[in-house]
């Protein structure tokens, strides 16, 4: 990671040891133990087994992943570089998410893997793999996180956003598991393809930015 400045080096590494993490669990998921998670998180009739405040949690937590929210944090975000001057950086942010959707319901239809029999309580539709929920929380959030992380002047702050943001794409995807949505596989792959989509999108942000500045000094 030489080739990377002080402040883009704490959300590779965050973002490369989440990766590698969740690649190896997927692992480990797809070698059977996605069906013993789900049992053990849910009752006979599909239901979360944990008491109703916190399925109430999980069910506010996962709207957070859904497309009208992230959506709306990635519009306004490219609106905010937009009124910064920066519209070329608010496209890419614009357009990451929109691929970064269509990306996901790719997969689904190459995967196609239907959804746990949980999922019928939710009445959630649609095929499972990856969980687009985990994937696109990644793709909004981190990317947001990244591109908000670079302004901060501190090496601690800019590993603490980077950390909350983490924590946040990480609670949203365990919903998916806990409400029933979603196999747990499902949740780690969608994590690990969003993370990838970010960092990418993290990267030429950063060359954005670079030229950006570039031309304002010029």
């Amino acid at each position: 990671m030489a080739h990377l400045t002080r402040r883009e080096r704490p959300f590779a590494w965050l973002l490369w040891a989440a990766a590698g993490s969740v690649a190896g669990l997927l692992l480990v998921a797809f070698l059977g133990a996605d069906a013993a998670i789900m049992a053990a998180l849910h009752g006979p009739g599909g239901q979360p087994g944990g008491p109703a405040w916190l399925t109430k949690a999980a069910f506010d937590l996962t709207s957070l992943g859904s497309f009208a929210v992230w959506s709306l944090a990635v519009a306004a975000a490219a609106l905010m570089e937009a009124a910064r001057g920066r519209r070329r950086l608010a496209l890419l942010m614009g357009v990451s998410a929109a691929l970064g959707e269509g990306a996901s319901e790719m997969v689904k239809q190459l995967v196609h893997r239907p959804r746990p029999a949980t999922a019928a309580a939710l009445q959630t539709f649609g095929l499972s793999f990856p969980s687009g929920h985990a994937m696109m929380a990644a793709v909004a959030y981190l990317t947001l996180g990244a591109v908000a992380a670079r302004a901060e002047r501190t090496a601690a702050r800019r590993r603490l956003l980077i950390a909350l943001t983490l924590a946040l794409v990480g609670l949203i995807g365990a919903t998916r598991v806990y409400l029933g949505a979603h196999w747990p596989s499902d949740v780690l792959a969608g994590w690990t393809l969003g993370a990838l989509w970010a960092w990418a999108t993290a990267r030429l942000a950063t060359r954005i930015t670079r030229a950006h500045r570039g031309e304002v000094a010029g």
